[in-house]
């Protein structure tokens, strides 16, 4: 599993994991912090998808208008306030398995001047999709990417 870090500021809806970004849509880990340094922000964190909404659509031979769209917001968070230097976390039993290739996974923050700093584990499909991110963890960073079950009492490792 890779950890994945994401900067997310402002207002504005923005995709966390997109469709296929994880091969099996299990995300055991997820940390939010708010770096901003006078305002609380809130959080919506969902799943998100949109499906043709067959209902009532009676199609005609030679129409080839666009079935009209249903977006569907499932919240894991809304409206959750993340008071000025604090961090949520979120592990596996807080959010479910999903099948990342009908669902992302987004969020929209309160605030024009949000800033929030994300940490998530997941299996991504590829190393592409790890180095389209913001950065990239390494050995030096200080953050132990050991399995928790690979770790030994004495390693002193907590997991997460």
């Amino acid at each position: 599993m890779e950890l994945v870090f994401k900067n997310i500021t402002g207002n504005s809806e923005k995709v966390l994991v997109d469709f296929n970004d994880t091969k099996d849509g299990h995300i055991p880990y997820f940390s939010f912090c708010n770096k901003h340094q006078s305002d609380a922000t809130t959080i919506d964190l969902y799943l998100y998808n949109t499906k043709q909404n067959q209902d009532n659509v009676i199609r005609l031979p030679g129409d080839f208008n666009d079935v009209p769209l249903t977006e569907n917001r499932h919240y894991l968070l809304e409206n959750v306030e993340l008071t000025i230097g604090n961090t949520l976390f979120l592990n596996e039993t807080d959010f479910p398995i999903f099948n990342n290739s009908e669902y992302q996974v987004k969020i929209q923050l309160s605030n024009s001047d949000s800033n929030v700093d994300i940490i998530m584990r997941q299996n991504v499909n590829n190393t592409d999709t790890v180095s389209n991110y913001n950065s990239r963890v390494s050995n030096n960073t200080g953050i132990d990417d050991t399995p928790a079950s690979e770790r030994s009492a004495s390693s002193g490792g907590t997991g997460y």
